[in-house]
C-alpha cells in the first residue's frame, strides 16, 4: 500500500484491478434482473457499481449522499487518495486512468447531484462548477429540510435518464453518531435525517436502479 506523499495516485493498479471484479459482478446481478446493493469500503468502489449500472441502463443520473464530494481529479488532489475521485470518474471528467479499463459511458454530470457535502478542496470546487454538477450542503439540508432536498435530487437525476443509481457515503451523518468512517466530518446531520433520507429513497424505489453503502467500518 503506497503511504508516499507525493504519490497522486496512491494504490492506483489495486483499486483498478478490485474494480474490474466489482464492474464484472454487478453486471452479471443486473443481467439476472437482480438489485445490486454494494456495501463496503471508500468511495472508491462507486466508479464500478455506477458504472456497471449506467452501462446496463445506458443513461442514469446519480445521486452522491456524501460529506466529500469526491470530485478531485489527478492535477487538481493534494494527497493523492483515490476516494477523492470517484465521482469525477463516473462523468467521465479527466480521470480516464480509472475507469478505462471498464467503460466509457459515463454518468452526465447535469443529471448528478450531491447531497449532504460540507468539505469541499478549493479547486475541487472549480471542477464542480465547471461541469455544473449540483451540490446541496448540510446547511441547505437543515435549513430546508431533507424531503424538498431529496425531490430536488431526484428531480435533476431523473430528468431525461433511465432510472437512478444511489451512492450513500456513511459519513454524510455526523461522526458523534456514526464514527466508524475513514474521513469523518463535524457538523453532519443526526440519525433522524440520516433515516429520512432512507426512507425518502424507499419510497422511490421503482426510480432505483442500484445502490451504495460505503465507508462502511464495522470495528
Amino acid at each position: 500500500k503506497s503511504q508516499e506523499k507525493n504519490d497522486l495516485a496512491k494504490n492506483l493498479n489495486e483499486v483498478n484491478n478490485f474494480n474490474k471484479l466489482l464492474f464484472d459482478k454487478i453486471t452479471n446481478i443486473l443481467n439476472e434482473n437482480k438489485f445490486p446493493i454494494t456495501i463496503g469500503g471508500d468511495h472508491s468502489i462507486a466508479i464500478a457499481s455506477a458504472l456497471a449500472s449506467n452501462n446496463y441502463h445506458k443513461n442514469i443520473g446519480i445521486i452522491w449522499i456524501d460529506a466529500h464530494t469526491d470530485y478531485n481529479t489527478f492535477d487538481t488532489t493534494i494527497t493523492g487518495n483515490l476516494h477523492g475521485l470517484p465521482l469525477a470518474a463516473i462523468n467521465g471528467y479527466k480521470t480516464t486512468d480509472l475507469t478505462k479499463h471498464l467503460t466509457n459511458n459515463y454518468i452526465n454530470p447535469q443529471n448528478t447531484v450531491i447531497v449532504g457535502a460540507r468539505s469541499i478542496d478549493e479547486l475541487e470546487l472549480v471542477n464542480l462548477k465547471k461541469n455544473n454538477v449540483t451540490v446541496f450542503t448540510t446547511e441547505d439540508i437543515k435549513k430546508e429540510g431533507i424531503n424538498s432536498i431529496m425531490k430536488k435530487a431526484f428531480d435533476i437525476a431523473g430528468n431525461n435518464t433511465e432510472g437512478i443509481h444511489i451512492s450513500y457515503d456513511l459519513d454524510y451523518i455526523d461522526p458523534i453518531d456514526a464514527p466508524g468512517v475513514s474521513v469523518p466530518e463535524e457538523n453532519g446531520i443526526d440519525i433522524q435525517t440520516a433515516i429520512d433520507t432512507m426512507e425518502y429513497i424507499k419510497h422511490n424505489k421503482h426510480l432505483i436502479k442500484s445502490l451504495d453503502l460505503v465507508e462502511y467500518n464495522p470495528k
